[in-house]
């Protein structure tokens, strides 16, 4: 029994029929009114129930199946009409705002310390112009020891702890060696060796 035909040409359009069968059906399978699977989403874990078979309404395959819609008339006149040039300066292909420039740094003012004068203090009195030559302890003469001074003119002056001398200056103490004086009112106190 032979299911093929014997001729070439026969065949070859038996096979293409058969070819054209199977492009038929699965474009009828694939647009047509085949069953449409929906995979439900889940955000927890693995669902177990089975998916969701929809099928298509009728309305869509009648839509389909009426044929290809006819092709709507061109307008040439409004595709003509070149749209307005962009403002100079304007890039239509750049976004967003231009940054404002920093503001220049504020320069650090500098500090400069305020120099506070030192006072300066009074003149104080100028030092004693006498020199001590001989000091006698002597309690014959005197209960006291008595100092010998003179000054630059060669005048003499004698006293004892306590005496005023040519009225400026006053005998503080008398010591073995040296004594003490001051000017009257206690300023410029003055230590005078004797041979000094």
């Amino acid at each position: 029994m032979k299911l093929l035909p014997t001729e070439a040409g026969a065949r070859r359009r038996l096979l293409l029929m058969a070819v054209a069968v199977i492009v038929l059906g699965g474009l009828y399978y694939q647009f047509g009114g085949g069953p449409t699977y929906v995979i439900p989403q889940t955000t927890g874990p693995a669902a177990t129930s089975k998916p969701q078979v929809t099928q298509r309404s009728a309305s869509s395959r009648n839509a389909k199946q009426q044929g290809p819609v006819a092709p709507q008339k061109l307008h040439l006149k409004e595709m003509e009409v070149v749209p307005e040039e962009p403002e100079s300066g304007r890039d239509p292909f750049r976004f967003g705002v231009r940054p404002t420039p920093k503001p220049a740094p504020t320069p650090t003012p500098i500090y400069t310390p305020t120099v506070i004068p030192t006072p300066t203090p009074p003149p104080g009195p100028p030092p004693i112009p006498l020199f001590l030559t001989t000091i006698i302890v002597d309690p014959n003469l005197s209960p006291k020891p008595r100092a010998y001074l003179h000054d630059k003119n060669g005048v003499t002056f004698e006293g004892v702890e306590g005496d005023t001398i040519d009225g400026r200056y006053k005998l503080i103490k008398i010591g073995t060696d040296s004594v003490v004086m001051t000017y009257v009112d206690g300023s410029g106190q003055k230590v005078i060796y004797r041979g000094g």
